[in-house]
């Protein structure tokens, strides 16, 4: 029964958009405002009953039919949750300014202090409010206790990193991948201040966005990059396969400085050439010696003060040759390898293990929803229209089996080669795709139906999905590499791969995935 009740406001939040005109949204009334915050609020605030929520006007009456403000939404939301603490860190650079809320009533100003002060407030305190005003409020609240996996996985999973963090001098934002790209920032310096000359910095993946100009402004002599063949500004292209060596030449200068000389690539033919000519060295050499041999068996201890000391010692013949049956030694090495090799595949990343707290969890799509929610509810920059609900919809997507998790097995999980994109497409392109079953939803969102409101939707999806829609779409934002988010992510669960990734506990019914 408490499941049922838990997620009583959604199911109330559908049942009131079912039934609405298409232009407004209805209003809630102060019984169910207050049924529905009673339910949210069970793992805050044990205990808390309706009395404690709704406590009625002067003349007694509770009004449970009346019209809820914005002012008598907000103090319930206090009541319910006992309050909110002032935020820090993170939280207290995106908390809402108090002045975010207006025409606040006298009646109302002193118990709306806390939600004032924790930032959670906005718009007129005097207007209707909404099932959907009010599910916002409630997120607000989940990401502000950061206590609870269930209501806001990234808040409880990040908590310490939020109420900790700040935002460093000289820049106007910060996040959990900020903070690795100021940990790099960091490392760069201390290198410098060790007093190295150059500062290589190898890239086997593409990170979003312009990071080779970020890395070279920030000290790096030059760049081998994995993921192309063309040379760039500084920037290595190594990609080359089997099919040539990229070259990269570093030149101390006089006054202590070092560059980085990029050279064109050395083509699978030309090294065939090279091996060709250093056989053909060999071969003669090896003529000569027998000869020189023949003549004079002394010869060969010449430089150690031999009988023909008067000849030339073979120090650079012997130089050449050893340089000859090295590069030989190197192609054959080369030559046998298989270009199919798939070894990297088989590198263990981390132990996927059942949640022993948790008889059901959420599913592995469940989780990359999330995942994907979590980059648009990160990005003060996504062009979203305000107020602008999202909903995450990850395709492709198979779930993995417990145990170890080889680098290949989590690329078979995921969806090859896709990049997360959030975009604009049509409401009915959007609201089919969600509906058919081969893409999964943030938990708390899968357990009602996906009903999208005006003609236009936002989702955030992979981009291996919206390829495969018939419907034309917008990109709005690129957040990068489905795989290498992943990794970073379970990565920072579990402490650097060192510890079980598991998923978080889910409600008995619904949508997850069993123990």
């Amino acid at each position: 029964m408490r499941f049922q009740k838990r997620f009583m406001p959604l199911l109330l939040a559908l049942v009131l958009a079912l039934g609405t005109l298409p232009v407004q949204a209805a209003a809630l009334t102060r019984g169910e405002a207050a049924q529905a915050l009673l339910s949210a609020a069970q793992d805050y605030n044990p205990g808390v009953q309706r009395s404690d929520i709704l406590k009625g006007y002067p003349d007694g009456s509770l009004a449970l039919d009346g019209t809820l403000t914005r002012a008598q939404a907000l103090v319930m939301l206090t009541r319910a949750f006992g309050g909110f603490a002032a935020p820090a860190g993170d939280n207290a650079r995106m908390a809402l300014p108090a002045s975010s809320l207006t025409n606040v009533p006298a009646w109302a100003a002193e118990e709306l202090s806390s939600v004032l002060t924790a930032g959670l407030a906005d718009g007129d305190a005097n207007e209707a409010m909404s099932a959907e005003a009010l599910s916002t409020l409630l997120r607000r609240a989940y990401a502000a206790k950061g206590t609870n996996l269930r209501d806001d996985y990234y808040a409880a999973v990040n908590r310490s990193w939020l109420d900790g963090s700040d935002i460093p001098a000289g820049l106007s934002i910060n996040g959990p991948f900020y903070g690795l790209s100021l940990t790099v920032n960091e490392q760069i310096a201390a290198l410098q201040n060790a007093g190295c000359d150059a500062i290589i910095a190898i890239a086997a993946t593409a990170p979003g966005g312009d990071w080779q100009k970020a890395l070279l402004n920030s000290g790096v002599t030059a760049i081998i990059d994995g993921t192309a063949a063309e040379n760039g500004t500084n920037v290595l292209g190594a990609a080359q396969g089997l099919g040539g060596i990229a070259r990269l030449d570093l030149v101390f200068t006089q006054g202590g400085g070092c560059r980085a000389v990029l050279q064109s690539a050395v083509t699978a033919e030309a090294m065939e050439s090279s091996r060709s000519i250093w056989l053909e060295m060999a071969a003669a050499q090896a003529q000569t010696e027998t000869a020189a041999d023949t003549a004079d068996p002394g010869k060969d201890t010449a430089a150690a003060g031999g009988k023909d000391t008067a000849a030339p010692t073979e120090t650079a013949d012997a130089a050449r040759q050893a340089g000859a049956d090295a590069y030989v030694y190197a192609a054959a090495k080369i030559a046998a390898l298989d270009a199919d090799d798939q070894s990297i595949l088989y590198t263990p990343l981390f132990t996927y293990a059942e949640n022993p707290d948790a008889s059901r969890t959420i599913s592995f799509g469940n989780y990359l929803a999330a995942l994907y929610a979590e980059a648009v509810a990160n990005d003060t920059a996504s062009g979203l229209p305000e107020g602008a609900a999202v909903e995450a919809l990850a395709g492709g997507v198979t779930e993995p089996e417990y145990g170890e998790i080889t680098r290949g097995d989590l690329m078979a999980a995921l969806p090859a080669t896709a990049r997360i994109q959030l975009v604009s497409i049509p409401a009915d392109a959007a609201k089919t795709l969600a509906d058919s079953g081969s893409v999964s939803r943030v938990y708390q969102s899968s357990l009602t139906e996906y009903t999208p409101a005006g003609d236009t939707a936002y989702i955030v999806t992979d981009t291996a999905t919206l390829a495969a829609l018939n419907a034309d779409y917008t990109v709005l934002r690129d957040y990068g590499d489905v795989f290498w988010a992943v990794r970073m992510n379970i990565n920072d669960l579990t402490n650097n791969f060192t510890e079980n990734f598991t998923l978080p506990e889910a409600p008995q019914y619904g949508v997850g995935r069993k123990s």
